[in-house]
């Protein structure tokens, strides 16, 4: 064993080693553990990174598939040669598990919530939006279904390329037009939506709200408006900018002349007349 500061170097049982769910994946990948107990080879499983929360207990940062597959292939006792930290937090434990891994395909949810944990600013202050509403994207409970909300790129997105502030009106007029239920707010939705309340600072929220509600039942009603808009005109554009053009020329109708709202770059690219 070679210590090195608050790192060191140990065999320890597979049966010691465990996953603390709340700063790691929500589960493992039983296609990787199948495949690598079909050929298992020494020579390429690596060393796992532990975090030392006990004298005999090791949450498992990276390796947990490896180290569930050399368990289940020669039992709970079989020796793990890993690189052990000591006096991790969980947010160390999560930013570790999140640098480790970021090349690898970690599903949107679970990178959600170990930034969450580690203490990203954006996911952190999107977080922050999403409860207030009575939301939420990651929690590991029995929540009720219609509270959460599986957009949670596009809700990470909302606040990166425009502002907290952009996110909380998007999620309050979606709310107010149709009701408190996550299914409502897409990624097309949050997406549109977001570029509609950044592109047009002074939009009447009432206004806003009546159009949604008087045009589309629900959330789920816009986004497949606009996606059927895609497809029959063959228009090369993303579907949160057709929701934005859709959500603008309904909002329109109750204005007269320079009441109206106009072309926006953000919304409809280069200016055809510019």
């Amino acid at each position: 064993m070679t210590e090195d500061g608050s790192k060191f170097y140990a065999e320890v049982p597979a049966s010691h080693c465990f996953v603390d769910r709340s700063v790691q994946r929500t589960a493992l990948v039983s296609t990787t553990i199948k495949r690598i107990m079909a050929a298992p080879d020494p020579k390429k499983f690596g060393t796992p990174v532990l975090s030392q929360r006990a004298s005999d207990s090791f949450h498992i940062i990276e390796g947990a598939n490896r180290i569930e597959a050399w368990r289940r292939l020669y039992g709970d006792d079989v020796k793990i040669y890993a690189e052990i930290h000591t006096g991790l937090t969980h947010q160390h434990e999560a930013e570790m598990f999140y640098d480790l891994n970021a090349k690898h395909d970690i599903n949107p949810v679970d990178t959600y919530r170990v930034q969450l944990i580690a203490g990203d600013k954006v996911v952190t202050a999107a977080d922050e939006v999403v409860t207030r509403h009575s939301y939420h994207c990651a929690a590991t409970d029995r929540r009720a279904s219609v509270d959460r909300i599986r957009a949670v790129r596009a809700i990470v997105l909302a606040v990166e390329e425009h502002s907290a502030d952009t996110l909380d009106q998007v999620l309050g007029i979606g709310t107010s037009a149709w009701s408190h239920d996550g299914a409502n707010f897409s990624s097309p939705i949050i997406g549109g939506l977001a570029l509609f309340v950044d592109s047009y600072p002074a939009f009447d929220r009432s206004k806003l709200v009546e159009t949604l509600h008087m045009n589309w039942a629900s959330g789920q009603v816009l986004k497949t408006r606009a996606q059927t808009m895609m497809t029959t005109s063959g228009a090369r554009t993303s579907r949160s900018k057709l929701v934005a053009q859709l959500v603008r020329t309904e909002y329109n109708k109750k204005f007269r002349g320079d009441n109206r709202l106009g072309y926006h770059s953000k919304i409809d690219g280069l200016n055809p007349d510019a």
